[in-house]
């Protein structure tokens, strides 16, 4: 089997390459998954000293905290390393830029497996991180290719009393889609935004790394050689404490 990917936080998209099935008897099962990150363009004047690159330490320590290591993939490696890269992890994460729980969420993949008291919380308190400035209408829904691939789980209300998409799922393939940051609830801590923290927001953002990464576990790439694997990891880097200039507590850059 593939990967499986993420997409989170503009949109954060969780991806597999294969199409979904029904776990098998025969089917691997991998105790050793490695995820991708893609990293982001620097955009912060104050950040662009440490490099051109980054990803945030929050997006790594929430994969970690699934059960999985991380691998970075740099936006400027070529088509032929991104594919060797696709080839050797179990599934990858994809930065892009609730509060209604719609029918289809409670026979999705995605919140299966969630306590009914979750599902409730979701549905009632304001547990999920939503910071941006775009968002997806239902008329998403109005779309054939859109509709026909994704099964969307939950919209949210803006500001400005716009419905938007904000969980989605592949109806086939593993790609899971979040316009909302479930890595906030546990590793972001900025006063100004008013992180969700509360028992329940936290329960949320471990039961979906927990899920992302074993779907992850269900894939059997992994990289020919015990040295090459080491050489990709994030442990090779160093985050950098920029709570100071940032929303975010650490990040690596490349």
């Amino acid at each position: 089997m593939g990967f499986s990917a993420l997409l989170c936080a503009g949109v954060v998209v969780l991806c597999s390459a294969a199409p979904f099935k029904l776990p098998q008897r025969n089917e691997p099962h991998n105790d050793r998954p490695i995820i991708g990150i893609l990293t982001q363009e620097v955009d912060n004047e104050s950040m662009k000293k440490f490099g051109k690159t980054y990803i945030p330490s929050s997006y790594v320590k929430y994969i970690e905290s699934g059960g999985a290591r991380v691998v970075p993939i740099r936006l400027n490696q070529s088509l032929a390393e991104h594919e060797q890269i696709f080839r050797s992890i179990n599934g990858y994460v994809l930065h892009l830029s609730f509060k209604t729980l719609l029918c289809e969420a409670s026979s999705s993949r995605m919140f299966t497996n969630f306590p009914s008291d979750v599902r409730k919380a979701l549905s009632q308190e304001p547990l999920t991180g939503n910071f941006h400035h775009y968002g997806v209408t239902k008329a998403f829904m109005g779309n054939e290719k859109l509709s026909g691939f994704f099964s969307v789980l939950s919209t949210n209300i803006a500001q400005n009393g716009l419905e938007f998409v904000s969980t989605v799922e592949g109806r086939k393939h593993p790609f899971y889609g979040v316009q909302w940051h479930p890595e906030v609830n546990r590793f972001q801590w900025d006063p100004r935004y008013n992180f969700p923290h509360s028992s329940n927001a936290v329960r949320v953002s471990s039961l979906l790394a927990e899920f992302f990464v074993n779907e992850g576990r269900r894939s059997s790439h992994h990289f020919s050689e015990a040295a090459e694997e080491s050489s990709a990891l994030i442990y090779n880097y160093n985050p950098v404490h920029v709570a100071n200039i940032s929303a975010y507590e650490q990040s690596y850059f490349f």
